[in-house]
């Protein structure tokens, strides 16, 4: 794969619903019963400007590509508490329903300056979306195969995409251009980090 590939210019929208990040196998919440398969909330760091515009809120993939977003500042109290369950509970604080693919989320990365939240799906590509309204921005596709891992340098200008391909791609967010690209992985690349100003894959499949 060419380094100078361009991210792609059409994707899947978002649609409107009313820290450190945790892969979750087997759990079910408000999503029609999905089980979900990340939990990620933003970084406690970032601007004070991104800070006043995005309450504590959490992002919940599924399998199915269904990511949605909490807000606990939406919370409402039930008139009566005996009769509140878990369902209700976190339907009252459902901000964002985004159809992210068709395909398994294998994690969600917030950006350190808390301006876009990244998706690795399955489907073979990352998906960008804006971190304040959840709108869909862009997204970056694999050589083949499904994307993994994503990562994000500690001044949100670069994101790193590994997957099944057994590549890792550094993008230029502002760009939306490939700048690098990683080989030599013996097998899927399935987590990965930045480690002062240079990436480091810490999850190869074969170890």
């Amino acid at each position: 794969a060419s380094p100078s590939a361009a991210a792609e210019g059409k994707g899947q929208g978002a649609g409107a619903g009313g820290g450190a990040g945790a892969g979750a196998g087997g759990g079910e919440e408000e999503g029609g019963g999905e089980p979900f398969t990340f939990i990620e909330g933003p970084p406690a760091h970032g601007s004070a400007d991104a800070a006043a515009s995005m309450p504590t809120r959490l992002a919940v993939a599924h399998r199915t590509g269904l990511i949605l977003v909490y807000d606990h500042s939406l919370y409402v109290p039930p008139v009566d508490r005996r009769k509140a369950t878990n369902a209700t509970i976190t339907a009252s604080m459902l901000f964002k329903r985004i159809k992210c693919g068709n395909a398994y989320i294998h994690q969600l990365r917030f950006s350190p300056d808390r301006m876009y939240m990244a998706a690795a799906s399955q489907d073979g590509h990352a998906y960008l979306y804006d971190a304040s309204t959840f709108s869909y921005v862009t997204r970056f596709k694999a050589t083949f195969g499904g994307v993994r891992c994503v990562a994000w340098s500690h001044d949100s200008v670069l994101l790193l995409v590994g997957g099944e391909d057994d590549t890792v791609t550094l993008y230029d967010v502002a760009t939306r251009q490939a700048v690098a690209l990683g080989t030599g992985h013996r097998s899927f690349v399935v987590d990965a980090c930045f480690l002062n100003t240079s990436a480091h894959t810490e999850g190869d499949a074969d170890g």
